[in-house]
């Protein structure tokens, strides 16, 4: 018995920190640098990431020295199309985006956010 609870106990941390790899930032605000960069900004006003999306690449640059275990680090959409409708949801959606960071696979997307 004492054996099954330590595996639960390890099957839990093992999914804990799983779970904890997902990172999701608010986008108070967009504003396009170029036809395929985009810069996204927080509630603060300072800019956390910045998206390149054309048919070459289709990723995320987080920047912001805030949080030093992400500054700096690029994030990937899993194709153009997932790149392009993110830029779309980034810019359109009328009750703010999020930008969501997965810190394992290096995946990224934007949801849009639910309206209050």
């Amino acid at each position: 018995m004492k054996h099954l609870s330590v595996c639960l106990f390890l099957i839990l941390l093992s999914s804990l920190s799983h779970a904890t790899s997902v990172r999701a930032f608010r986008i108070y605000s967009v504003r396009e640098l170029t036809p395929v960069v985009d810069r996204y900004y927080g509630q603060d006003g300072s800019a956390f990431a910045t998206l390149f999306c054309n048919d070459k690449t289709s990723e995320v640059m987080f920047v912001d020295s805030r949080y030093s275990d992400l500054d700096g680090k690029v994030f990937y959409f899993s194709s153009q199309e997932a790149c392009a409708e993110a830029r779309r949801v980034a810019k359109t959606s009328r009750c703010g985006a999020d930008l969501v960071l997965n810190t394992t696979t290096t995946g990224a997307a934007i949801t849009a956010a639910r309206c209050k």
